[in-house]
């Protein structure tokens, strides 16, 4: 006599209609927050305004609380193995959530890493570099046998602190400081192509510096990694036979760090704003949106009775601070336009 195979688990719950309506519109929602933030960066052909750091600290974040989310609500959402009804999509519906406020956030990160403003300046240098394959014994500018590094790094500092290497502030004659490059003698600004120091479109604020270009491709592959690991331990610890207790205390910690890295995600784009004085690449549209979804989405989160407060805290968190980084571009928004000039701090010109 064959014995039958056993049933896989049922879903227990009634879908609630109104919950999953507003769960499934916050999904929309923050997919479409992130639009205007894409088409920002898209139409102005340049990333410059946002801090490598807040994008690394923002994608790690959202891996982790999208992990947590996972592995606390795998086991209930197991039962769907068989079915794709209401029932079933709506176990999902935490995963899927925070899942796209990941998945945008890297679309971002991606955006900023491909329209990264690299200067003309800095594509000769190293097309320059490639055809100077010997050095020229009688040029002085070859003669690095006393002390040449600590004498480019002060050249460095004082260029930078002179004419300045990130973008200017409003109030900065951009015309001045560009033509300032231009009058520099011309074996000075020999040395700045040819080690990488400020080029003319770098100190004028038209691009980005090569050190946070560096930067930005090294924090990648870290952010990168972190996914991969994530994903793995959380995989280890939903292994059929494993503790259970494993479970609860591995989405403690991505609770944790997920709300940590959340707190440190804006101080970075804060500081970088507050320094520059600027809007640049920010989108006002899309804060403006996740401001008020942020928490929405929370209080959402806070109704899925399988999440505990460690699932939610992250979001807190990060719509604080997002209030904050909201008003001070408002601010500076006013002052530019006080000022005549453009979110990047090139005066209007008049039509």
């Amino acid at each position: 006599m064959d014995v039958p195979a056993p049933m896989p688990p049922q879903c227990d719950n009634v879908p609630d209609a109104s919950t999953f309506a507003l769960a499934m519109f916050l999904c929309f929602g923050v997919i479409m927050s992130y639009v205007p933030q894409i088409l920002r960066i898209y139409y102005a052909g340049s990333s410059l305004g946002l801090s490598p750091w807040y994008l690394f600290l923002g994608a790690t974040s959202s891996a982790c609380a999208m992990f947590n989310v996972f592995v606390l609500e795998y086991p209930t959402a197991t039962c769907c193995s068989t079915g794709l009804g209401i029932a079933c999509i709506e176990q999902y519906m935490g995963v899927i959530q925070v899942s796209s406020q990941w998945l945008m956030f890297v679309v971002v990160f991606g955006m900023y890493l491909c329209y990264y403003p690299v200067s003309a300046t800095r594509a000769q240098r190293k097309n320059r570099r490639n055809r100077d394959t010997a050095p020229d014994e009688n040029d002085p500018l070859q003669d690095n046998s006393s002390g040449s590094d600590s004498d480019l790094e002060t050249i460095h500092s004082h260029i930078h602190q002179t004419y300045g290497s990130t973008p200017l502030a409003a109030d900065i004659d951009l015309a001045r400081h560009a033509g300032n490059y231009r009058a520099l003698p011309h074996a000075m600004r020999q040395i700045l192509e040819q080690y990488h120091l400020p080029g003319e479109d770098e100190i004028s604020g038209l691009a980005g510096t090569s050190t946070e270009w560096r930067i930005s491709k090294a924090l990648a592959v870290a952010a990168l990694l972190q996914f991969h690991l994530c994903f793995a331990v959380s995989v280890f610890v939903l292994i059929p036979g494993r503790p259970k207790y494993q479970i609860k205390q591995w989405a403690t910690v991505l609770g944790f760090a997920a709300a940590i890295l959340a707190v440190l995600q804006y101080l970075p784009q804060i500081w970088y704003t507050v320094r520059t004085r600027l809007v640049q690449s920010l989108s006002l549209a899309t804060m403006c949106i996740q401001v008020p979804g942020t928490f929405l989405f929370i209080y959402v989160l806070t109704l899925r009775e399988d999440l505990d407060w460690t699932s939610f805290l992250a979001y807190v968190c990060a719509g604080i601070l997002q209030l904050v980084l909201l008003a001070l571009c408002l601010a500076w928004k006013i002052r530019q336009k006080r000022l005549g000039v453009d979110d990047y701090g090139r005066p209007f010109v008049p039509t």
